[in-house]
């Protein structure tokens, strides 16, 4: 600072002074308050980033929605779930085959813009798991409403989609639950998912795939049908619209094969499974969700599914 700033300031009033500290401190209030407001907007765009997103997929021809119905009506979901649970995940991916053509072209050509061999080694030819899940999901709760005369008209929506989709945009990053599970401990597993469920209910769930050593999940549904009689065990089945399987988890073969596909499998971690509040399938989504309290976090953004 040279003399005459030195003087300039030395002869400046305490008045004057203060005009110039009261500026300072309203310059400071409007630019907090213009801070906060960046920050809860961020906040906000953040939260709504990882709400829950609605998804719409194509109704299939008439006359599979006409036999749907009929076995809805004749009673099939309760004395014959299996059939009536394998017609509804036969043909939720219709395109399954083409889809799969689809990614492998685009991988090789990923291959000619890169010059590398690596988006064919890492490809997965089915990677459209989360809309299966989701228009299997949907199917059921519009074909249970109908049943119970809620007056929804009753569809059987089919995917038309063949990329990946993010399974916590089913529910909402923060409403996703899940659990661990250790490998080789097929016995706890089972119980957990099983328990994910009452008679009843159906909710969507993400899966280890036992091939992929924890690198992705795969979504599917699990929906509790109740008991043949009463007293009874309940019923529970996996289903995947993705491939049009179903599992009966009562029965030991299907069991088998579920978990030889669908179990950790990575000996240094445990894998996790993730799972959407559960719903009643013949009330309102929304009603039986908001029941439901959310659980623990949801997995990474990025988690593979397919």
């Amino acid at each position: 600072m040279n003399p005459t700033q030195s003087q300039s300031l030395g002869s400046t009033s305490p008045a004057a002074l203060g005009s110039v500290d009261a500026g300072d401190e309203w310059d400071d209030a409007f630019q907090q308050e213009d801070v906060d407001f960046k920050c809860a907007e961020t906040e906000l765009a953040m939260s709504r980033l990882f709400d829950a997103k609605t998804v719409t997929y194509q109704s299939a021809s008439s006359a599979l929605k006409a036999e749907l119905k009929d076995r809805v009506m004749a009673g099939e979901p309760h004395h014959n779930p299996t059939e009536f649970l394998r017609f509804i995940v036969k043909h939720t991916n219709p395109s399954k085959v083409l889809f799969s053509w689809k990614n492998l072209l685009a991988a090789i050509a990923d291959c000619a813009r890169q010059l590398s061999l690596s988006p064919l080694v890492n490809v997965v030819l089915s990677q459209n798991c989360v809309h299966c899940a989701r228009a299997v999901d949907q199917t059921l709760r519009l074909a249970f409403s109908h049943k119970a005369g809620a007056g929804a008209q009753m569809d059987l929506l089919q995917v038309n989609q063949r990329k990946m989709g993010e399974f916590y945009e089913i529910c909402g990053m923060d409403r996703l639950q899940n659990f661990s599970s250790k490998p080789n401990d097929g016995g706890q597993y089972l119980e957990q998912l099983q328990g994910i469920v009452r008679p009843g209910q159906l909710a969507c769930i993400s899966v280890p795939v036992t091939s992929a050593l924890g690198a992705f999940g795969h979504a599917m549904n699990i929906v509790n049908m109740g008991p043949a009689e009463q007293g009874g065990q309940d019923r529970v089945f996996v289903l995947c619209g993705q491939s049009g399987k179903v599992f009966d988890l009562l029965k030991d073969t299907d069991v088998a094969d579920f978990l030889a596909r669908h179990t950790c499998s990575d000996p240094d971690n445990d894998g996790n499974v993730f799972f959407t509040p559960p719903q009643a399938m013949d009330s309102g989504a929304a009603d039986a969700a908001a029941a439901v309290s959310p659980g623990e976090q949801g997995p990474p953004l990025g988690t593979a599914l397919a």
